[in-house]
């Protein structure tokens, strides 16, 4: 067109800023578009917040607090008051744990365990001791993971064959359970048991928070305006009032790793007195936590989408009934559907006193179990006697362990107790890596050495495996007794933080993988709502995600082309002013040609 025509300066301004103009329309428009194409849904308004307690970390505080036992033996101790003691800190700057897990998840299959190859999974365990807890002083366990870690090495280097491959922890550093931990202290534990071919057996229930009342009068509906505990004493009151069901959910996010074997839901409740008719409360306990891992694996707020697994549920119960007890109450846990109930029985046993009548004792669980066929497996939580002698200062000779799975085929394993924590079942004088081995242990030691296996079994052709009819009442101290309520009727409660689905387990964690370099800063959140009624933030920078993410600056980039587009216009603008200016005066010229002015050399033109 240049080469055609002789355009004035006026024209030309004005075909610059229309052309300007269009440009800047245009980059306008293809940026709303990409923000529309980042979601096809809209976002969601923030939801109001659900009734209930909203505190990530609840810590009821009833007068006096029923801290549940943390001595895991069958005797109930008395209610401990908590702690004045300020928690230790953390150990500073802990090594993220780095490489790739090399176990992977056991699953359950019809009654047993089974590793990913199909081959079955035996559990052969120790507990664990509660490492730099003062128990005179009531404080918190230690959050130097290293000595946690050092005792971990401790048991395997005396496992001169390498047979234990499980260990069962009763409480947690604090530092586990603190969600404001961003070092995310315990997972070297985690990584160091995963290099020495352990698997964790995690509590889920509290000590400071997250506790399951040890008596009636801890199981009120309600809290007055001083945060008292008020209202009806009820099933409900028992589940809620320890606020059990959010440290269970933060259990699942900061603990899932491909070792952790399973979650303790409880530890020996029904021993409690007046708290058997309460026990409905378990398998309400055990659903809601079903829903959230469920809600974990399928939402889309959850970093863990699409790989989150089902963590096994455990029940360790008391046996101090014997047979009379533990039948029904297995049926129970185990009723009705597998999404309401536990994935393994444990009984804490003391039935291998002596030679003669424990190898009977162990028989006739063996024989039941088998023929019971329950939908789950079958395992002791604890196993062994009080030690001998007056002040049970003796030494057990754990002949159960020798050729274990040859004698009893239906149980899936053990976990002895213990390696410290209570004076009769004592194998170390301590806590640390460097205590003395009692002869109790050293005796468990040896044994264990010559534990034994057996084939595996396949799993059933047909799963699951049919779950029995929920019995109407339950055997407790010598008498049959009606349940306070259906567990149907213990109802799902507001968790705050730890029930979003944001806060579910990264993925990293639960495929185990290596996370030495990876951020753990939090991600924006707006606040949405899951199906079942809570609170769950919407991310607004995306999970897990490698590389350059276009979305996630959309926002910055629409600001940049927005500003550059009024200063574009303003340029136009200033172009157009001065070209109708200029259009103006060449129409007047036109008009009256003698007053045009030509410079000089074109007067001929």
């Amino acid at each position: 067109a240049l080469c055609k025509h002789s355009f004035s300066r006026s024209e030309l301004s004005i075909m610059v800023g229309m052309r300007l103009f269009s440009a800047v329309s245009a980059a306008l428009g293809v940026a709303v578009t990409l923000q529309g194409c980042g979601d096809k849904t809209p976002a969601p308004a923030p939801a109001p917040k659900p009734d209930g307690n909203t505190d990530p970390a609840p810590s009821p505080s009833p007068n006096p607090n029923p801290e549940p036992s943390t001595d895991p033996s069958p005797s109930p101790s008395p209610n401990p008051e908590p702690s004045t003691d300020p928690s230790p800190s953390p150990s500073p700057s802990p090594t993220p744990a780095s490489g790739d897990f090399k176990l992977k998840p056991i699953v359950v299959k019809g009654n047993r365990l089974y590793d990913s190859d199909g081959n079955e999974f035996f559990v052969k365990g120790l507990g664990f001791p509660n490492v730099g807890k003062d128990v005179e002083k009531n404080e918190r366990p230690d959050n130097n993971v290293d000595d946690w870690i050092k005792v971990l090495k401790r048991i395997t280097d005396l496992d001169t064959k390498k047979e234990i491959n499980t260990v069962r922890l009763y409480e947690l550093p604090p530092c586990a359970t603190d969600t404001q931990d961003k070092s995310r202290c315990f997972d070297r534990f985690f990584k160091a048991a995963d290099d020495l071919g352990i698997y964790v057996i995690v509590p889920g229930t509290g000590y400071a928070w997250g506790w399951l009342p040890n008596g009636e009068a801890f199981c009120h509906e309600d809290r007055d305006e001083n945060n008292n505990p008020s209202g009806e004493l009820s099933t409900q009151g028992c589940y809620k009032e320890g606020g059990v069901l959010g440290f269970g959910q933060t259990i699942v996010s900061r603990l899932t790793f491909p070792n952790t074997l399973g979650i303790a839901i409880g530890n020996e409740f029904e021993h409690n007195p007046g708290m058997q008719q309460h026990i409905p409360i378990i398998k309400a306990y055990a659903r809601d936590m079903k829903k959230f891992m469920s809600e974990c694996n399928t939402h889309d707020d959850s970093p863990s989408k699409g790989v989150m697994r089902q963590v096994p549920l455990i029940y360790a119960a008391s046996d101090a009934d014997g047979d009379a007890g533990l039948r029904p109450r297995a049926q129970y846990l185990f009723c009705d559907s597998p999404d309401v109930s536990i994935d393994m029985y444990g009984l804490n046993i003391e039935r291998y006193c002596d030679e003669t009548g424990g190898k009977v004792a162990y028989d006739g669980v063996n024989k039941w179990v088998k023929e019971a066929k329950l939908p789950g497996a079958f395992l002791y939580t604890e196993m062994g006697c009080a030690k001998p002698g007056k002040d049970h200062d003796g030494s057990r000779p754990w002949t159960q362990v020798e050729n274990f799975f040859g004698k009893w085929d239906a149980v899936s394993g053990f976990a002895a107790y213990a390696y410290y924590g209570n004076k009769d079942f004592d194998m170390f004088d301590g806590d640390t890596a460097e205590a003395k081995l009692l002869e109790d242990g050293e005796n468990f030691f040896n044994k264990l050495q010559v534990v034994g296996t057996r084939d595996s079994v396949p799993p059933p052709a047909e799963l699951p495996l049919p779950s029995p009819t929920c019995p109407k009442q339950l055997f407790f101290r010598n008498n049959l007794h009606d349940l306070a309520a259906d567990y149907k009727e213990v109802e799902w409660y507001s968790t705050g933080e730890a029930g979003w689905a944001t806060s579910c387990p990264p993925a990293w964690a639960v495929l185990g993988k290596d996370n030495s370099e990876k951020s753990s800063e939090d991600s924006p959140k707006a606040v949405t709502v899951l199906s079942d009624g809570v609170e769950s933030p919407t991310l607004t920078t995306g999970h897990q995600q490698q590389g350059f993410d276009f979305k996630q600056y959309m926002p910055v980039f629409l600001t940049i082309l927005v500003v550059a587009g009024l200063l574009l216009l303003s340029v136009a603008a200033l172009f157009l002013r001065r070209g109708w200016a200029d259009a103006r005066s060449i129409r007047k010229s036109q008009e009256s040609p003698e007053e045009l002015e030509l410079p000089s050399g074109f007067a001929n033109i």
